[in-house]
């Protein structure tokens, strides 16, 4: 998950998207993108499947799983499933997965206070969130 997101979004890795996602699905209600297309499946089981099929198309193409390519490999990879070109994909739409990993990214990665130091905008919440997420 964190080499995915970090290709769409660097430095979501860094940020902890992978724990992010992870305190998400042990709430009753998680708070991730992938809810808002009202998806048929768990979003545990949406993000097995998918991460499990760009693994599997990842070694065909390049003989490793994805977090073992190299960032230009991983770029070319997401932007072949982008535009359609990348012949394989057996998980669910594409579409969905980076719409919902990309805005996953980017809630990990500038949805804490620290973001808005790093960004020198004021960080004033109305009520102050008891942890990071």
């Amino acid at each position: 998950m964190e080499a995915l997101a970090d290709t769409i979004l660097p430095g979501s890795a860094q940020a902890g998207v992978a724990g992010f996602v992870a305190a998400m699905m042990v709430r009753p209600d998680p708070l991730l993108a992938y809810r808002f297309p009202s998806p048929p499946e768990a979003p545990a089981l949406f993000y097995r499947r998918a991460l499990a099929a760009l693994d599997r198309l990842s070694v065909r193409q390049h003989a490793r799983v994805f977090p073992a390519l190299d960032a230009k490999q991983r770029s070319a990879l997401v932007g072949g499933l982008l535009s359609g070109t990348a012949d394989g994909w057996d998980g669910p739409p594409f579409g969905l997965v980076y719409f919902a990993l990309r805005n996953d990214a980017l809630d990990a990665l500038y949805g804490q206070p620290a973001a808005y130091d790093e960004l020198e905008v004021p960080y004033m919440p109305h009520i102050a969130p008891p942890r990071p997420w």
